[in-house]
């Protein structure tokens, strides 16, 4: 497998585990991470394509996740099989990158917003984050707008001088 195929395929990982987080947030607990991620992962191309879930098998840091979990494996076809153990080792990564990334996540100085910016007169949805600025007298200050929530959380991440989310590629 290509370098491109595994960089695409923890690219998927860290999205599928950074949206369980900001669902789980967004929905006040409403929406359990675990179960966010098991839907996300169950309809994911890297695991219905039995070429990209024996891609999925290869890339996974937990490839045996299947066998872990449930012992003994049966199945009456090659696709079924690939499918299958794909939906383990991808559930497992994306478990992983979940829990060593919340509490950074999480981690956000006080007074430092992430959010949909004020409705404007088009459908498209667009982002800032605020925070009270010491210069202005603790006056709110805007940051954005940003074409997406990521655009904008690597923005505010930079300028706050922290670790860009996701570590390298």
């Amino acid at each position: 497998m290509s370098d491109t195929s595994q960089r695409e395929y923890w690219s998927a990982v860290r999205t599928i585990a950074r949206d369980a987080f900001v669902e789980s947030v967004e929905s006040a607990g409403d929406v359990e991470p675990v179960e966010y991620i098991d839907g996300q992962v169950d309809g994911n191309s890297w695991v219905i394509y039995t070429h990209a879930a024996a891609a999925t098998c290869m890339h996974s840091e937990n490839e045996d996740a299947y066998f872990e979990d449930n012992g003994e494996i049966t199945s009456d076809s090659f696709c079924s099989l690939m499918t299958t153990l794909a939906y383990w080792a991808m559930r497992a990564d994306v478990w992983a990158h979940y829990q060593g990334n919340e509490s950074e996540w999480s981690a956000w100085p006080d007074g430092v917003e992430i959010g949909d910016a004020p409705s404007n007169d088009t459908d498209t949805d667009v982002y800032l984050w605020r925070m009270e600025s010491v210069e202005d007298g603790g006056e709110e200050v805007e940051h954005g707008p940003f074409d997406t929530e990521e655009q904008a959380i690597q923005h505010a991440r930079r300028t706050l001088g922290l670790a860009p989310y996701g570590g390298a590629e």
